[in-house]
């Protein structure tokens, strides 16, 4: 009979690293150790030695992670605290959440906090009927760890570890990266993983394990035969064989005693005739093979049917999986005392686990493909029986199961619910991974109603991340090729939402009053089939649009009258997005219409709904407007604090896409050139990848003027130039205003000398000798006449942008010495400001008058 596992030998220099590290973090200083080891080296065995040897008296949080879990967001998170709060697979919904509020309750003071993301991460709707809003669910449940953590920390030592970590999913190992960043008390943060995975952070003492020694390995096989002395030959051959790997050893030493080549007698432990190294195979995973080969046909195949479920699985779903509980209790003692499983708990409801990873891969890959395929689909079907009231909490397994059965078509659903589950904990690569699977499925299915809905509402959620992303290259492909969805698929709402995501790539490129044409069908879709939400959402990327096109007017009403309809939206997720991007488009498009004062009241009602909503987004988006607001009232280094501020709130790249497009403009202005390249580079390096083209003609504007900053006046000014002409193409207002402006306005510091570039003036003359025979001579001459024809000619849709236009000319007719036509364009900026009161502008705008009045 195979021997359980030996002694604990060969680690003594690494358990007391653990050790000195737990003293330390048991006198309030907290520390992070990872253990780094090759499979089968004794990671695992390192912690429970710890936790049994030295760390019994300590409070332990422990989670593990799996490798079919890498993309199911904070699974190991999950873990820990089902560990801890004793919350079972077999659990009902309402018992879940029981267990959640009383034990909670009883740990922490302010659990109002700390309940509601681990009541999301169960997938349980928080007592208050709303759910956390998606780019803030991060913070909320890193916060509710960290309450957790200190409070427990506060009774004692606390040993918070996490096992497996290279199967972790990325949520989890940032969440832990921020969580180790932020850690204080008598805390030790413990992990380990396999050295592919690298958890690089600072402050983290690294325990690297290596194979065992001549001797260790001799003390292990003793330990395994408790004998004082074992056959030199298996010594030597185990040395030579294993490497040192301690978990290899013990499978050969088992396989050996289950084969009865190694036996014992009243002389001891002694190798038979029949010992052939040759027979023995020479790596672990053969060794394993060869010991499941070795088992009878009946607890093979339970063992194989439960390496389909994973390193852990429930006796219930492996039941359900057999066929029966008949024979699956002897079986599964069996391979207890055969040291290939071990039972995890005593509950009613019993818990097993393999006792390697290793073991259960070698099992699984023991299956041929087709058995495999009517396993995983038996284990989904069991699963869909045994957890029907947690059924969308436990969607990404049902789904894993159901991809690798014979009917992957099944997985479908489970993967399209993963992925939404994903996008509300802002786990985005998670969700495109599970988007992208659920895809894959899709198109291999042969065309059908049902087909093509469902293909239809998986892109409608995948174009959400891509929003976030901002990758609208992925955006344009999804409608080119699936057009014909909208024609195809008679639901109202799916056909209504992919309406408003082309409107919101349309304004995105170079498509703007197409994009206006998406929005108002989409418009009309929901007001026939009465969808809120529909409409909504079509208001909202409309009036972003038109605010593209300088319809300012257009857009002020769409984002009025979308404003009113968020009260009559059901999902609070939606409410709030239509409530920043409005509030928002509301501030900007007052602003352009010239209504300084509703312009500052929409951007501060949008700054409190940020704070009160904890929405990261909308505090970017709140920053964005008064940076804005600033900017076209004069006070540009307030606008820049502001742009700064946005790009730091900014949850995901499209938004800091937004603040970055105007924190470049700002740094070129002020003449910061190397910050602004800084940001400017990589920013439009994305928009082009993404893209995003009116973000990338912005950028490369901002880049033909930090170009002129460094003295590079003729390729600075021919790219600003082609960027203008390039801006027709949009068709819009707003495009070509701004660009003129910006033209205009480096033609008139040129003329004034405030865009004098870096280096002697005679260094940027040789280097700029056309610059300076042809466009620098008229400068003064074409900035005044583009200056005023903008001053006579702006739009009422574009009033925002008086105070620039005024200014700059103002300031350039005085260097004219034509002070009656300055006087009355300052006069012009300063009536602009007039509502504002005092502001930086109109100080710098009398100042000037004064000049004025002085001569």
């Amino acid at each position: 009979p195979a021997r359980r596992s030996g002694r604990f030998v060969g680690r003594d220099r690494e358990l007391s690293m653990l050790r000195d590290e737990f003293e330390r973090a048991s006198k309030g200083e907290s520390a992070f150790v990872a253990i780094s080891a090759e499979a089968g080296s004794g990671k695992t065995r390192l912690v429970e030695e710890f936790r049994t040897r030295i760390a019994s008296g300590a409070t332990w949080l422990e989670g593990r992670a799996y490798p079919f879990a890498q993309n199911i967001p904070y699974y190991a998170i999950t873990d820990l605290i089902s560990n801890r709060l004793g919350i079972d697979e077999s659990d009902s919904a309402e018992t879940v959440r029981s267990k959640l509020e009383e034990r909670i309750g009883a740990l922490v003071e302010n659990a109002s906090e700390v309940l509601p993301p681990l009541l999301q991460l169960y997938d349980i709707e928080g007592s208050q009927g709303s759910s956390i809003d998606r780019e803030a669910y991060r913070s909320r449940l890193l916060e509710a760890v960290r309450v957790l953590v200190r409070t427990l920390a506060g009774r004692g030592p606390l040993v918070v570890c996490l096992q497996d970590l290279h199967w972790a999913d990325p949520s989890t190992v940032e969440l832990l990266r921020q969580l180790a960043s932020g850690m204080s008390g008598s805390v030790l943060t413990l992990v380990n993983y396999r050295p592919e995975f690298a958890f690089h952070e600072g402050g983290i003492r690294e325990i690297k394990l290596t194979e065992l020694s001549d001797r260790d390995t001799r003390d292990l096989v003793e330990s395994l035969l408790d004998a004082s002395s074992v056959p030199d030959e298996l010594v030597t051959f185990l040395e030579g064989r294993t490497s040192g790997n301690p978990f290899f050893v013990e499978e050969i030493v088992n396989g050996l005693l289950e084969n009865h080549v190694l036996a014992h007698s009243s002389e001891g432990w002694a190798l038979t005739g029949q010992f052939d190294a040759t027979s023995v195979p020479t790596t672990i995973r053969g060794v394993i093979a060869s010991r499941i080969d070795r088992l009878d046909a009946e607890r093979r195949r339970i063992l194989q049917e439960a390496s389909v479920i994973g390193r852990e699985f429930l006796f219930t779903i492996l039941s359900q999986v057999s066929g029966g509980e008949a024979t699956l209790e002897d079986g599964l003692s069996a391979l207890e005392s055969a040291d290939l499983i071990r039972r995890r708990d005593v509950d009613a409801d019993l818990e097993y686990l393999f006792k390697h990873a290793l073991t259960q891969e070698v099992a699984y890959s023991g299956l041929l493909r087709s058995k495999r395929h009517e396993l995983h689909g038996r284990v989904a079907q069991a699963m869909e029986k045994l957890l029907a009231g947690r059924l969308r909490e436990y969607a990404e397994s049902i789904a894993f199961h159901f991809q690798n059965s014979d009917a992957p078509e099944r997985a479908a659903p489970y993967l399209l619910i993963a992925g939404k589950k994903a996008i509300e904990r802002y786990a985005l690569a998670e969700a495109d991974t599970q988007y992208r699977a659920a895809y894959d499925i899709l198109l291999a299915q042969p065309g059908s109603a049902k087909r093509d809905h469902d293909l239809l509402e998986l892109i409608n959620e995948w174009c959400l991340l891509h929003y976030y992303t901002g990758d609208i290259n992925a955006f344009k492909r999804l409608m080119q090729d699936h057009a014909s969805l909208l024609d195809s698929v008679s639901d109202p709402e799916l056909r209504g939402m992919w309406l408003t995501w082309h409107c919101f790539a349309g304004y995105q490129t170079r498509e703007l009053p197409e994009s206006v044409l998406f929005a108002d069908r989409a418009i009309a879709v929901g007001e026939d089939c009465g969808s809120t939400r529909v409409v909504a959402y079509a208001l909202t990327h409309k009036t972003w649009a038109l605010f593209e096109l300088g319809r300012s007017a257009e857009g002020l009403a769409c984002a009025e009258r979308a404003l009113h309809l968020v009260g009559q939206l059901d999902d609070e997720r939606d409410s709030r997005y239509i409530r920043l991007k409005e509030l928002c488009g509301a501030s900007i498009l007052h602003l352009m219409l010239g209504d300084l004062i509703a312009a500052r009241a929409r951007a501060k009602e949008l700054l409190e709904f940020a704070y009160e909503s904890e929405s990261r987004r909308a505090r970017a988006f709140a920053h964005y407007a008064v940076g804005v607001i600033h900017q076209h009232t004069g006070d540009i280094d307030r606008a820049g604090s502001e742009f700064a501020l946005a790009r730091d709130a900014a949850p995901d790249p499209f938004y800091r896409a937004i603040a970055e497009l105007n924190l470049g403009g700002y740094l070129t202005h002020v003449r910061k050139l190397e910050q602004a390249r800084q940001v400017i580079d990589p920013a439009l390096a994305f928009a082009e990848a993404s893209g995003l083209s009116f973000f990338e003609l912005f950028q490369r504007a901002n880049q033909a003027v930090t170009l002129l900053g460094e003295g590079e006046l003729t390729k600075g000014m021919e790219q600003l130039e082609a960027v203008q002409r390039e801006g027709v193409v949009f068709a819009s207002r707003y495009v070509d205003a701004e660009l003129r402006i910006a033209l205009a306005t480096v033609y008139g510091r040129i003329a004034t000398g405030e865009a004098e570039g870096s280096g002697s003036k005679l260094g940027i003359m040789i280097r700029n000798p056309g610059f300076v025979l042809g466009r620098a001579r008229h400068a003064s001459q074409t900035a005044r006449g583009m200056l005023m024809d903008l001053s006579a000619n702006l739009s009422p849709d574009s009033e925002g942008f008086r105070f620039d236009i005024e200014f700059e000319l103002a300031k350039l007719l005085v260097k004219r010495k034509e002070p009656a036509e300055a006087r009355k364009h300052l006069e012009k900026a300063i009536a602009f400001l007039q509502p504002m009161g005092d502001s930086v502008g109109m100080r710098d705008a009398r100042a000037l008058l004064a000049t004025l009045d002085q001569k």
